[in-house]
């Protein structure tokens, strides 16, 4: 595609008003879909940020019934306001935090199986796709190896949905105190070298000056 240099000004402009506001209706429009399945807003209707003067957008959403913990945010190049002014979807990702995936650091401690919930995670973008479907309709909803694209119209941006959970890093903390105890030791060995090295080079000192003396 071919764009002339008029187009290319206008997508350089930082995000406008309108858009931005697309941008919100677009994760207000998820948070709706999602109370169908029995969320509710811990901050009401209110939407924060991430990170504070930025365009990642948060909400924090629980379930009544159970201890589920879900965040919606904006992510990507609206949340970096580094989007294609008037081209770009935005990247919405739905995060469940009481459901995480185990990633063990290769370093410290092994990987202990009976912790994935890949499956988990597959059955919960299925019923995320379904709420999506019940609130936009089969037609504008697209579900993609990663993420769910949901069609976006002249009120709200188009958004690429990522259902996911979190993952959390577990190491060895035996392991770990051992490694730590093996440097201290090691360091305190340098430095009683270097303190009978300069010892040892003092009294030799002294001694030869001794010598002289005499």
């Amino acid at each position: 595609m071919v764009y002339t240099e008029e187009q290319l000004k206008r997508m350089a402009l930082p995000l406008g008003d309108t858009e931005n506001e697309k941008c919100v209706r677009a994760i207000k429009a998820i948070r709706d879909a999602l109370k169908n399945l029995g969320y509710y807003s811990v901050n009401g209707d209110n939407v924060g940020t991430l990170v504070e003067g930025t365009f990642s957008y948060s909400i924090r959403m629980k379930k009544y019934a159970t201890s589920e913990d879900v965040e919606i945010f904006i992510q990507g190049s609206y949340a970096n306001n580094t989007c294609v002014r008037g081209e770009s979807d935005v990247d919405i990702a739905v995060i469940r935090h009481d459901k995480y995936e185990y990633a063990f650091g290769d370093e410290f401690a092994p990987y202990i199986g009976g912790y994935e919930h890949s499956q988990e995670a597959r059955t919960f973008k299925t019923i995320v796709l379904k709420a999506l479907n019940d609130a936009f309709g089969p037609t504008n909803v697209h579900r993609h190896n990663k993420s769910i694209k949901v069609d976006g119209n002249t009120y709200r941006k188009q958004a690429d949905v990522v259902p996911a959970f979190s993952i959390r890093y577990f190491y060895d903390s035996e392991r770990i105190m051992t490694t730590i105890w093996k440097v201290l030791l090691s360091m305190q060995m340098m430095v009683r070298l270097v303190v009978n090295f300069f010892s040892s080079a003092t009294g030799k000192l002294i001694h030869q000056r001794n010598m002289v003396n005499w």
